[in-house]
């Protein structure tokens, strides 16, 4: 059976634009001055902030519980059944304990919220590419495109979710769940 190794975070899901949506209230929540830079990566860079206000801001949504609250892509929810029934499901995250009070159980619960069925789930992962050789991944799928460049450097097959971030990159890519179960069908 195939292998697939699978980001959370702006994979299947649209968390960037989720965390945007929330330091904008965060922003009028403290007094800040509005966008620096809208299209900015990082939120010193996209606001008016100090590191302390975004390390503030990351403790805000920890308190909170806010990442507990994302949505499930549309179209992921209408592929990983199916994906499911013809591959094993790693998800490999880098979800910790910055954003969250317990990333790996949140994580969990959030996926069975959801009714996402999976083998096995990573958080705290900074070299995702140590689990997707240990594990044998065959596929990795995933937003981020230095994790997706170790992983190809590690011959695994490897395809990168266009976000706003990374459409500069060359890498083998794809829009939506639709092209990757195509991919695999394939």
């Amino acid at each position: 059976m195939k292998k697939i190794g699978i980001d959370i975070d702006d994979t299947i899901t649209y968390t960037n634009s989720f965390l945007i949506d929330e330091a904008i209230k965060y922003d009028k929540l403290i007094g800040g001055k509005g966008f620096k830079n809208k299209d900015a990566y990082n939120f010193t860079e996209m606001f008016f902030w100090t590191l302390d206000d975004k390390k503030n801001f990351f403790n805000y949504l920890k308190d909170n519980e806010l990442l507990t609250r994302l949505e499930v892509r549309k179209d992921f929810k209408e592929v990983i059944d199916e994906l499911s029934n013809i591959a094993e499901i790693y998800f490999i995250s880098s979800r910790s304990e910055k954003s969250f009070k317990n990333a790996f159980i949140q994580t969990g619960k959030w996926l069975e919220d959801n009714n996402i069925n999976y083998k096995m789930l990573f958080t705290n992962t900074n070299a995702k590419s140590d689990i997707l050789k240990e594990y044998k991944i065959d596929l990795f799928i995933d937003d981020f495109v230095s994790n997706c460049e170790e992983a190809i450097a590690s011959n695994i097959d490897t395809l990168l979710m266009t976000s706003d971030y990374n459409k500069d990159s060359s890498l083998k890519r794809v829009d939506n769940w639709y092209q990757i179960l195509e991919y695999i069908r394939k």
